[in-house]
């Protein structure tokens, strides 16, 4: 096992929160829409009309939705290969700042009004960028990736939905096994304090205990409140007795895009709804049968971690995409 139990336990609550969340997030996006009058619009047969928010909106048509977020995430990671190799960690920082406010801004107005949203993101940002710690970091992992979710989720049909998964793998093995810039990346975002994904620095152990005749019960150790708010280590993967098990963004967003993507295949072919109630009863159901596909992406990474060896680094997308294949294929049975 690449980490002990209690931490890959620890990354796998984070990235399955982070798709409860974001996908109840995108949920909040999709509602009735209302007439001049206050009242729920009806078409010409009476049913409902489904309305999106307007972030959500799709900046091109099928195929170029999937072309465009190719382009941006290459665009993205050169950029900041670039500002690491020329040392431009202040622009690096400032970029990064902006990032986190706008996703954190756009999950958190889907839950409270936009002003406290907006003073909780500066804050819940600038603590993460400039004040870094355990507890704040991946607490705003949580919501970030639904915020993220909730403006890629309609750029995609189902059939590009999984050619997105299909594609970011690929790009995920070569990134890693072969150019191994990915390596280069993380390294230096972990370096920065600018890292984009689930963190979690902990102490090597010092020597192999050695195994005990009597079988003892499995107790997982609880994390102290100290080490939670305790300032991330610079150099998180230089020292012998600091190591850091991480998870990267993508690994987090790509999923959840994915399922939230089927979630709102599922409501809008429940359709049309010739009552309000019809409609929240098939959100819900779409809500909670989406789910099962953040439930294999998550048993897929827990194998991944399972079978993975100590100090080397893996492509987690292809693990996680195969896992979100079959989740979807058992929610077609619903």
């Amino acid at each position: 096992m690449k980490h002990t139990l209690k931490v890959t336990l620890f990354l796998l609550v984070i990235f399955f929160t982070a798709q409860i969340v974001g996908l109840f997030l995108v949920s909040e996006t999709i509602y009735p829409q209302m007439d001049d009058k206050g009242e729920i619009a009806t078409d010409n047969t009476g049913n409902i009309v489904i309305e999106y928010d307007l972030d959500s909106e799709p900046p091109f048509e099928t195929s170029g939705n999937l072309t465009y977020l190719v382009v941006m995430i290459f665009v993205g990671t050169a950029l900041v290969l670039l500002m690491n190799r020329f040392k431009l960690f202040k622009v690096w920082k400032a970029w990064f700042y902006i990032a986190i406010f706008g996703a954190l801004f756009l999950a958190l107005k889907r839950i409270m009004p936009d002003l406290p949203a907006m003073i909780i993101s500066i804050i819940l940002a600038y603590l993460k960028v400039f004040k870094p710690n355990v507890f704040v970091h991946n607490i705003s992992e949580i919501f970030i990736y639904g915020g993220i979710a909730t403006v890629l989720y309609r750029w995609f049909t189902v059939p590009f939905a999984i050619a997105m998964l299909v594609i970011i793998s690929v790009y995920d093995m070569i990134a890693v096994w072969k150019l191994k810039h990915m390596i280069t990346l993380a390294t230096a975002q972990a370096d920065q304090k600018m890292f984009a994904g689930i963190l979690l620095p902990y102490n090597k152990a010092k020597s192999k205990q050695k195994k005990s005749k009597k079988k003892s019960k499995l107790k997982l150790p609880k994390f102290k409140t100290k080490k939670l708010l305790a300032p991330i280590p610079k150099k998180i993967q230089a020292t012998q007795k600091v190591r850091s098990a991480i998870l990267g963004g993508g690994d987090v967003a790509f999923p959840l895009v994915f399922a939230a993507a089927i979630m709102n295949d599922m409501i809008i072919k429940a359709g049309p709804y010739s009552s309000h109630l019809a409609f929240i009863v098939a959100k819900q159901n779409a809500f909670f049968i989406s789910i099962i596909i953040s439930i294999f992406a998550a048993i897929a990474l827990f194998l991944l971690f399972l079978k993975s060896e100590k100090g080397k680094f893996y492509p987690a997308m292809p693990f996680i995409s195969a896992g979100c294949i079959v989740g979807y294929l058992i929610t077609l049975l619903f």
